[in-house]
């Protein structure tokens, strides 16, 4: 009794050359890269793009400009990776997936929103090596850079100062005790 092979010897030679053309395919992609045009535009509609992350707002650590209070928005794969850090823990490792962005929306002691925000996004493998690849930007509402601070490197030491002394072990990204987290 012999066994017939489930395609004709052509098909299969044919599928075979597919099947090894998509592994081929599949290393010499390349790596994604982000724009930072596109990533302030998403940012700039927030309410609409991202979740948010904090239930009534946190005290901000730099209150500068009358900023006293922030509410927090992240896209979904920032959300899900930042519902799992533990502020009280300083020996969490954690690292963001490649295209995490977070929102931070600054709003007056009177709880007037003020003229600027904060993006960061989480860029390519090598975008910035020593920022762990983070794209930042400090923006009006309408995605207008301020001061020329947006990117990386010394233009945006105003994020990296804080988030690599206080989130040196989660990618530079700050949690949120439990009890302040929205669902």
């Amino acid at each position: 009794m012999s066994l017939r092979p489930c395609l004709p010897p052509r098909l299969s030679l044919v599928c075979s050359f597919c099947l090894f053309g998509l592994a081929a395919c599949a290393e010499d992609e390349e790596p994604e890269t982000f724009d930072p045009d596109a990533v302030i535009a998403e940012a700039v509609d927030y309410e609409a793009n991202y979740v948010r992350l904090d239930l009534d707002g946190v005290p901000t650590a730099h209150d500068s400009g009358g900023m006293v209070v922030a509410r927090m928005w992240a896209n979904e794969a920032g959300a899900e990776v930042f519902r799992t850090l533990d502020p009280d823990d300083p020996t969490q490792m954690v690292e963001m997936p490649r295209g995490a962005v977070f929102v931070k929306e600054n709003y007056d002691l009177d709880g007037n929103p003020l003229d600027f925000m904060q993006v960061l996004a989480k860029f390519e493998d090598g975008y910035y090596p020593d920022g762990n690849d983070w794209f930042s930007a400090l923006i009006q509402r309408d995605g207008t850079p301020l001061q020329g601070r947006i990117g990386k490197g010394p233009e945006i030491t105003f994020c990296v100062d804080c988030h690599s002394s206080m989130g040196k072990n989660t990618d530079f990204i700050i949690g949120l005790p439990a009890d302040q987290l929205a669902p």
